[in-house]
């Protein structure tokens, strides 16, 4: 340890002495100019935030994360102070005029208080704070047969975005009447939400009753898929708070002394009995850990009041002033319940900061107020914390909603949401029906269209039309949709496409097609915006009839009869030794069920959209069907079965993918199982990176994506390369499966379709949260490396919007 110590001391030494000629240098005669670090006497670590100013002056400035501070000075003061809370303030001469190095370690400040025996050097917080952990069983109410009545009000407004006067100072400013009411340019209501529930222990909430208001009233589900993240259990007796995806270590955690810094500051007597009152500080500004004081019931070592904000440096996207706070209170029966929890924050939506071009900032409030059941909750004037009743925020909202902006935000929101763009009583999309470019078609634009809710309220009819002008032909699809009067929801369906798709296009991926920008097949994403174009496809003529019925909220099912004219073409020709068959004929039949539960759903006309889900996703299908080729009929079977799940966890998050199937009887390659491969340097969670396409073929098959996102624990640690925001970015790909030689005897497979006995992996190592949005990836293939056209090797780009 002493060496380790003395090294210290002379890397700060180095430091000091180069920053020191280098100030000589420049020749700064007639000014003080003093530079250095502080750190802890205790355990060598840096002090952020330390005051250091030259006494009786206001002149000053303030240790960095790394402690490093530099003071310019053109004063006759000879009086340094150094000055942090939890530290004892120490004062040291210089001389002015003069460059001087100056490295400090501070000492602790500790408040020996009469009921707190302290051995020396030791510091009572950290005491305090074992003796909270080890009563959090206890004192936390929600692991007791207690029924909560709760009262839940949300708020979303736009707001300036003004460093000076942020919502919660304006809303000051209105209290105080030093701002109009009707000053429109401080606050517009997006949307807002009252909900009042039952919890008891650590079950899943009951609402007894939500109502939601949004502006545009489309763009509710944008918010509710934002909110969805944001809308928190503020429970501190828990390792760490979740919002927004990212795991936000709690100053009560087991762990909470290797990422926090407690100060003792006082005992004070309360209504209740004595409490003390503590700070305490993040030890690392890039960590998801808080700054804040709070309050501890001496008698039971209880939580009565916490405050917390997270630091304007820690390594979170688009949010700004993030702040929560909980007051308890204690019932009769001696529990401490949460009385009043308070969650509000700034999101900003640009990808790079530039504090010369102010934009517009999201504002958002949440205020849940909770009391025993059958008592009484006081009822709050104000919403959700602001100067506003809620009568006023929805007649400001009903405003909003004939305004261009919102009307331009609608059609936004419809887009990104759910496919389409609304038209009035038709509905253009899916929107990734566009266009796309093909070697067959070359550029190819298609008109996409529906009817929605405001022309039929249970029926639908749609379809596109599409011409491409290379081969100077047009293509097109028409369906039609109603849904029946029925208690659980029942929804049929029929159409007929005429078109070309991908060669290997799944029908069943209906995972995939959960996101309603992917379409699974070619089109302007995957061509476009890939910089590529597909010969890949064949032209077939579709007919579909269709069931779906909803067995209970987590479990749904889609049946299905298709009825399928394919034709080759010159790229993939159909061929049996040699000879063409100029078309194949497919029928099937597959029954497709959707298992999951506590998850967040939007009905879009007859369309849902999920919206979120803490729980995995499982597919089950089963297919039967034949295939007539050469006048030759195969009868076969399918079973498959995938699993989606995102695991958030202390440090990161876990996305994970399971996909197993295993076809019976022989069939055309085209209705194998191909895994998707990709030929651009784009990064797809659920495609193989470095796999060619149709490169393999299988019968029976497991395979798994695995991709790990971690919060900066190692970059956050690293001076400079911290200040970038960076997070590890880990991803692994395998597969495994088996081929049978009888399909071949049906048609014969493309020259580049194989297959593979051993199994099939890639690597990936990087970082991602580049600009806040790049992710770069270095991904090794590990097998079948000496094909001739494989990569073994490859820098593969991505983009991914994430907090």
């Amino acid at each position: 340890m002493s060496s380790d110590v003395e090294k210290m001391k002379k890397y700060n030494s180095i430091i000091l002495l180069v920053v020191w000629l280098c100030c000589v240098s420049l020749g700064l005669a007639q000014e003080t100019v003093v530079v250095g670090i502080v750190r802890s006497k205790t355990d060598k670590t840096p002090i952020q935030s330390v005051n250091i100013f030259f006494k009786d002056t206001q002149i000053g400035v303030v240790t960095d994360e790394d402690g490093f501070y530099v003071m310019k000075h053109t004063g006759p003061e000879n009086t340094l102070v150094f000055s942090c809370i939890g530290y004892k303030t120490q004062e040291f001469k210089i001389k002015p005029g003069e460059t001087a190095g100056l490295y400090v370690e501070m000492r602790e400040d500790i408040n020996l208080l009469q009921d707190l025996f302290v051995l020396p050097g030791a510091n009572p917080a950290l005491d305090l704070m074992q003796r909270v952990r080890e009563n959090r069983i206890k004192n936390d109410v929600f692991n007791h047969p207690v029924t909560l009545s709760n009262e839940e009000q949300q708020l979303v407004l736009l707001s300036r975005n003004n460093e000076r006067n942020t919502p919660l100072k304006q809303f000051e400013l209105l209290s105080k009447g030093l701002v109009s009411p009707d000053d429109s340019t401080l606050f517009l209501p997006l949307y807002l939400s009252t909900e009042s529930y039952l919890k008891s222990g650590n079950t899943s909430p009951v609402s007894l009753h939500k109502e939601a208001k949004a502006s545009p009233e489309n763009a509710a589900i944008l918010l509710e898929k934002l909110l969805g993240e944001f809308t928190a259990d503020l429970n501190f007796y828990h390792n760490t708070i979740v919002l927004f995806g990212k795991h936000f270590v709690s100053p009560l955690a087991n762990a909470a002394n290797a990422y926090y810094r407690f100060f003792l500051i006082d005992s004070i007597q309360s209504d209740t009995g004595k409490q003390y009152y503590l700070r305490y500080r993040t030890k690392n500004n890039k960590n998801l850990a808080f700054n804040g004081e709070l309050w501890i019931d001496s008698a039971t070592n209880a939580l009565t009041r916490i405050t917390a904000e997270l630091p304007a440096r820690s390594n979170i996207n688009y949010i700004r002033n993030l702040r929560l706070s909980n007051r308890y209170q204690r019932e009769d029966q001696g529990y401490w319940i949460p009385g009043e929890a308070a969650l509000s924050l700034n999101m900003t939506y640009q990808l790079l900061a530039d504090s010369t071009n102010l934009s517009p900032e999201i504002y958002l409030e949440k205020r849940t107020y909770a009391s025993l059941k059958d008592t009484l909750i006081v009822a709050q004037p104000d919403f959700a914390g602001t100067p506003f009743t809620k009568d006023e925020l929805e007649l400001k909202l009903a405003e909003m909603n004939d305004l261009p902006l919102m009307k331009t935000a609608k059609w936004i929101a419809d887009g990104v949401i759910t496919g389409y763009v609304q038209a009035g009583k038709i509905d253009i999309g899916k929107v990734y029906q566009l266009a796309r470019l093909t070697d067959i078609e070359g550029m190819r634009f298609s008109l996409p269209l529906r009817t929605n809710e405001l022309l039929w309220k249970n029926f639908t009819i749609g379809g596109y039309w599409g011409y491409g002008f290379q081969n100077k032909q047009h293509q097109y699809s028409a369906y039609a949709a109603w849904k029946l009067p029925l208690k659980r929801k029942t929804v049929v369906s029929a159409g007929y496409t005429d078109d070309l798709r991908r060669i290997d296009y799944d029908y069943n991926d209906f995972l995939l097609r959960e996101n309603p920008l992917l379409s699974g097949d070619e089109d302007i994403a995957n061509t476009y915006f890939g910089f590529r174009s597909s010969d890949k496809i064949n032209p077939r003529k579709e007919l579909f009839a269709a069931v779906l019925h909803d067995w209970n909220p987590g479990i749904e099912s889609k049946f299905f009869y298709r009825n399928h004219h394919y034709t080759g073409n010159q790229a993939l020709p159909f061929l049996l030794n040699g000879s063409e068959a100029r078309a194949m004929h497919h029928q099937s039949v597959s029954l497709t069920t959707r298992f999951s539960r506590d998850e967040r759903t939007y009905e879009d006309h007859l369309d849902r959209i999920h919206i979120q889900n803490n729980h995995p996703v499982v597919y089950l299908t089963l297919e039967g069907g034949k295939a007539t080729v050469h006048q030759n009929t195969y009868q076969y079977g399918k079973v498959n079965v995938k699993l989606n799940h995102r695991l958030l966890f202390s440090v990161g998050e876990w996305n994970y993918n399971l996909d197993a199937g295993w076809i019976w009887g022989a069939v055309p390659y085209n209705l194998l199982w191909m895994p998707q491969g990709s030929e651009i340097l784009l990064f797809r969670r659920y495609h193989y990176n470095l796999m060619n396409y149709m490169e393999y073929a299988y019968d029976k098959y497991i395979a798994m994506h695995h991709e790990w996102v971690f919060n900066g624990i190692l970059f956050n640690q690293i001076p400079l390369i911290r200040q970038l925001n960076l997070r590890e970015l880990v991803s692994f790909k395998c597969l495994y499966g088996s081929l049978s030689d009888k399909h071949a005897a049906v048609l014969d497979f493309p020259a580049e379709t194989g297959k593979l006995h051993k199994p099939y992996m890639e690597v990936g190592v990087g970082f991602t949260n580049i600009f806040r949005i790049f992710s770069l990836q270095s991904v090794w293939r590990l097998t079948d490396t000496d094909k001739s056209n494989s990569r073994s090797w490859s820098i593969i780009t991505g983009i991914r919007f994430n907090f």
